[in-house]
């Protein structure tokens, strides 16, 4: 068995599958890594939001980040 080991709790010995842990793990750690890039992103434009001048480009990034608090 490729994703199992044994664990040895009270006496005996069981044979613990281990693919579908590891995999939920990967899965979770994409999903931290991919909601850090989408809080840095968020920054970045509300950064460039605060710092522009022209009202256009206000209107622009203003909207984009509405669409990404609300959806859209």
């Amino acid at each position: 068995m490729k994703h199992a080991h044994y664990c040895h709790s009270r006496g005996r010995t069981v044979l613990v599958h281990t693919g579908g842990m590891s995999s939920a793990i990967k899965t979770g750690r994409h999903d931290i890594r991919a909601k850090k890039r989408k809080q840095q992103k968020f920054f970045e434009l509300a950064e460039r939001f605060r710092n522009t001048k022209n009202p256009k480009e206000a209107k622009r990034l203003g909207d984009e980040l509405g669409r990404m608090i609300f959806g859209a």
